[in-house]
């Protein structure tokens, strides 16, 4: 996804991270400050024109690392990019650098699909490199419980596994989910007590 631009070095006080920022936590931004001091900062971040001043679309860690440094100036690569462009730029950006959890890229992908309406799971899919199946199973674990959603984020629990519980209901989810932290399981393993606990609750009820 290449799109041209130029480089030039911008005030700090102009630029504006965007609405809809695709990272909940701007996780380091101190270490990446200390880098940032003693190498410089080795990539421009990409913003593109909006209104009178500029938007981030790639480099949000970046841009926060330099306004903690007190600096006035910093390098920037300026694109003319759409609501959409800009959205999926920041999309491959952050997928090939693994810089979101698995319930942030649920999210921007929902974002993508559902809310703005861009395109489809399958235009998604190609924008970014990835597999239907992946983009499809990250959305579904919209549909996990908040706690069991925080659990993933806090990586007690894979979204794989995650992604096998959801034919239970909301409180057996979020208890199950407290024994698989007290008792790791594998995927198959999940699957197969889920199989169980259905089929147990339905004799349950024809009886």
């Amino acid at each position: 996804m290449s799109h041209p631009g130029f480089l030039q070095e911008l005030s700090v006080s102009r630029i504006h991270h965007p609405i809809n920022q695709l990272r909940m936590d701007l996780d380091n931004v101190q270490d990446l400050a200390i880098s940032i001091k003693q190498h410089g900062l080795l990539q421009p971040i990409v913003v593109r024109p909006k209104q009178h001043e500029y938007e981030v679309v790639a480099g949000n860690r970046r841009l926060a690392a330099i306004r903690l440094l007190k600096s006035r100036r910093i390098s920037c690569h300026i694109v003319e990019l759409s609501d959409k462009e800009a959205y999926e730029v920041a999309l491959v950006e952050n997928v090939q650098h693994k810089t979101m959890n698995s319930i942030e890229e649920a999210m921007a992908f929902n974002q993508y699909v559902e809310s703005f309406g861009w395109g489809g799971i399958s235009e998604l899919a190609r924008r970014i490199g990835k597999s239907q199946e992946f983009v499809t199973k990250r959305i579904q674990l919209l549909r996990l419980p908040e706690k069991v959603r925080e659990e993933v984020i806090r990586q007690r629990i894979t979204p794989s596994v995650a992604l096998e519980m959801l034919p239970l209901d909301n409180e057996a989810m979020e208890e199950f989910a407290d024994f698989i932290i007290q008792n790791p399981l594998t995927k198959e393993e999940v699957r197969h007590i889920v199989r169980i606990s259905k089929s147990e609750n339905n004799e349950e009820e024809n009886t």
